[in-house]
């Protein structure tokens, strides 16, 4: 199973509630109609941004650019790019993601590690990483998992969390090593108990001051950002 994650600012024109509006009004059903294209996604919801949302856990500034992360589980990256030839999807969907979608869209095929087993809540947080100088995608994705499963563990639940999952991004001939900066190496994911669980877990002190220590060791830190989102489903 890969998980597609497209990371997405609105068309120009359009406010944020006019967007959201759109897409979970006319493009989620418009989706859903399209039978042939539907059968192939295991599941599709969107994540939005929560309005005044801060990282109250390590103050990484947040994705402002974004309105949406939309993510999209397929049985395999040939299965969503066939997905793509179904009746339907040039001629009905694709017309119609450019009436709510603006310029500077990244797409993500990613696959799931998880870290913390737990409920996946509506209300997630998005860390988007990128491996500092010097690292290979590889080896930076083997270390983070490896960092992090050390620091979140199941005997020390951290308050305030649900689960956790690493979305590894999947390397793709034209891009092998991510080498183009617009691209990002893990995308943590966090499931929180409630909306207020980001600031639960700024309060484990232990935990954060050792995340930030291996923040400072592998990530190109300029480049991390936070996405605070709620989730509305749409398949299924």
């Amino acid at each position: 199973m890969i998980k597609m994650m497209i990371l997405a600012p609105r068309r120009a024109g359009l406010t944020h509630p006019e967007f959201r509006k759109y897409v979970t009004e006319v493009h989620g059903p418009l989706v859903r109609s399209v039978k042939a294209v539907a059968q192939d996604i295991r599941h599709y919801h969107y994540n939005f941004p929560v309005p005044g949302a801060t990282d109250t856990a390590f103050g990484h500034p947040l994705a402002a650019h974004l309105d949406i992360c939309t993510e999209a589980s397929f049985d395999s990256v040939q299965a969503q790019k066939d997905n793509m030839k179904r009746p339907g999807y040039m001629e009905i969907l694709r017309p119609d993601e450019q009436r709510f979608a603006g310029e500077g869209a990244v797409m993500h095929y990613t696959r799931e590690w998880p870290v913390l087993r737990g409920e996946r809540t509506p209300d997630r947080v998005f860390y988007y990483r990128r491996r500092a100088p010097g690292l290979t995608r590889t080896e930076f994705r083997q270390r983070w998992l490896e960092g992090m499963r050390a620091i979140f563990t199941e005997d020390a639940r951290p308050a305030g969390i649900a689960g956790y999952v690493q979305n590894h991004t999947v390397s793709e001939a034209e891009h092998e090593d991510g080498d183009d900066p617009k691209y990002f190496d893990v995308i943590d994911e966090f499931f929180l108990e409630a909306p207020g669980g980001l600031a639960a877990l700024g309060r484990e002190t232990a935990i954060i001051e050792a995340v930030r220590r291996l923040e400072a060791e592998l990530l190109d830190e300029s480049r991390t950002r936070v996405f605070i989102g709620e989730t509305v489903v749409n398949i299924p």
